[in-house]
Formats: C-alpha cells, sequence, structure tokens
C-alpha cells in the first residue's frame, strides 16, 4: 500500500523468544524486536524499502558523529512528528529517521 508493505500473513514459531536473523530473512518480517545490523544491510542490500519502529534506547549517531540515544534528539508529544533531514547511524546501517 503506497509503497509499504502490510503483512498479510504471518507464522508462529516453535520456540520461545525473538526469530533471529536467518528467520527473519525468510519471513522478510520486521518490527522493533527484529533489528540489528545485519537485518538491516540485507534489507539495503536487496534494495527492500523498509519502516522499523525502534526502541527508545536505540543509541544513533548525531549531525556530529556523537552517540547519543533517540530519546535525546526526538523530544516530542503526543500526536507531534519529527523527520531528520539527513541520515543517521543505527546498528552499523545510515538510515533516515523520524518520530511520531
Amino acid at each position: 500500500y503506497k509503497g509499504i508493505a502490510i503483512p498479510i500473513l504471518w507464522t508462529f514459531l516453535n520456540k520461545k523468544g525473538n526469530s533471529n536473523t536467518g528467520e527473519r530473512i525468510a519471513y522478510l518480517t520486521a518490527n522493533r524486536e527484529f533489528r540489528g545490523k545485519a537485518w538491516l544491510r540485507y534489507l539495503a542490500r536487496k534494495k527492500i524499502p523498509f519502516r522499523l519502529r525502534i526502541p527508545n534506547n536505540t543509541v544513533m549517531t548525531n549531525k556530529h558523529h556523537g552517540e547519543l540515544p533517540v530519546t535525546r534528539l526526538f523530544r516530542i508529544k503526543a500526536k507531534q512528528v519529527m523527520v531528520l533531514r539527513e541520515p543517521r547511524t543505527i546498528w552499523g546501517c545510515s538510515v533516515y529517521l523520524a518520530a511520531t
């Protein structure tokens, strides 16, 4: 829908805990528990557009290439939106970030 994949089918893994990178690649699923350098690099390498929710304790680079948690930059109130114009690095990958 408008360039975004919406899951219409999912499966439960017969195990406790989160999926691993291999399982995520196989199922092409993502949410804030499904994250990491290998996963983002796979999506970028395959040119698969993605939008991921990230935990508020995720460390990113600021515009001066220093590191800080996303909550320090995205200080917004309910119903506010903030979009960064420059890419930032999270989990070793350069991505564009927005907060809602």
